[in-house]
């Protein structure tokens, strides 16, 4: 979604909404952070980073892209500002998991410091629906599965969502995807779609066995049940067909899509990748 920085800013200006939140879903290294902190302090907006597998996540890598201990983001060192490609942070002492403050046990979520940013440890349906509020904007790159971006969508469509922006609408995610089943009983096994293939880990590029292992007894808050037993819809697969479909059943929304510039190259057009858009017909944009 990194490469999407541009496609996000440019939208949101002509746009011109009050932004009060951002939802930010799919972390996994976490090289976004930087760019959606940015957006969100632009605007005033609260952000909430999102992932199911936050703990090792974090252990990983994301903590290299929060300040580190005893910064704030004004004097964090970075030592590129390229945030199409993801910014290449310079942190000697980061952050570790002890130093987050458990704020939300319901659906944990953890604070660095930085009051207008949350970190949140869960099912991305689960949090979107115990979201307070409308939600204005949500990124979303989580869970690849049609039923798990239709259900999203149908929680942010609730909440009077105004924005969505999408990565891997053109990807070989686009229109083929991993069952529940096959994730948890045989998770490397080799996605194929036309010419295209790669071996995939699950849904949301990442173990099962890492999920739980990263939920140190916390599965049920988090929501790790109703992520397995979110069954996938026979003959739906793909997150470009949740939102067309998405689409079809809420006339009140049009979908786009527009090429970044930046990040690895479309299977479906052959140049760099694409960002969905999804936004309501009457913001006239």
């Amino acid at each position: 979604m990194r490469g999407a920085f541009s496609v996000v800013n440019e939208t949101l200006v002509k746009a011109n909404i009050n932004v009060n939140n951002i939802i930010d879903i799919g972390l996994a290294l976490g090289m976004q952070i930087p760019w959606t902190r940015e957006t969100a302090k632009e605007y005033g907006a609260d952000l909430y980073s999102v992932d199911i597998n936050l703990k090792n996540f974090f252990d990983r890598s994301i903590c290299k892209y929060l300040p580190p201990k005893d910064m704030t983001w004004d004097d964090y060192p970075k030592t590129s500002d390229r945030a199409d490609w993801g910014y290449d942070p310079d942190v000697q002492d980061p952050l570790t998991w002890i130093d987050l403050e458990n704020i939300e046990a319901d659906i944990p979520t953890y604070s660095y410091g930085d009051d207008s940013h949350l970190l949140v440890h869960g099912h991305s349906t689960k949090f979107l629906r115990a979201f307070p509020g409308d939600i204005d904007v949500m990124l979303l790159d989580g869970d690849h599965r049609y039923i798990s971006v239709w259900n999203d969508l149908n929680v942010f469509k609730s909440k009077n969502g105004k924005i969505a922006f999408f990565d891997d609408i053109d990807t070989i995610f686009a229109r083929t995807e991993v069952s529940m089943d096959r994730y948890v009983k045989n998770p490397d096994f080799e996605l194929v779609d036309g010419e295209h293939s790669w071996v995939v880990k699950g849904p949301g590029g990442t173990y099962y066995s890492e999920i739980l292992d990263g939920a140190t007894g916390k599965e049920s808050v988090i929501g790790i049940d109703e992520f397995e037993n979110t069954k996938s819809v026979p003959g739906k697969c793909g997150v470009l067909t949740a939102i067309e479909d998405f689409v079809k059943s809420n006339p009140e929304y049009e979908f786009d899509i527009y090429k970044t510039g930046a990040g690895g190259m479309s299977i479906v057009t052959n140049d760099f990748k694409q960002c969905g858009v999804l936004r309501l017909r009457s913001l006239g944009i």
